[in-house]
């Protein structure tokens, strides 16, 4: 099963993880909806780097990322 992810990657390694699970989501909408919500909660005024993706395993919230989790693109 899919899952859309917000990840936050300022804990990127490149190669290794592409950042923390922040949370997922049902639809895109629904996790741009997530990433407005975790700007204004977490940046204080700034900006924190995110990415959106899709996940082909079921992750925890909290969990590294890593290249393998992703789901193939089309």
């Amino acid at each position: 099963m899919k899952t859309i992810a917000l990840i936050d990657t300022r804990s990127e390694v490149p190669g290794k993880t592409l950042g923390i699970l922040v949370s997922t989501h049902s639809d895109m909408v629904a996790a741009f909806a997530g990433t407005d919500a975790f700007q204004k909660t977490e940046a204080a005024g700034g900006h924190i780097r995110t990415k959106i993706v899709t996940l082909k395993d079921q992750l925890e919230v909290g969990q590294a990322v890593q290249p393998e989790h992703l789901a193939e693109s089309k």
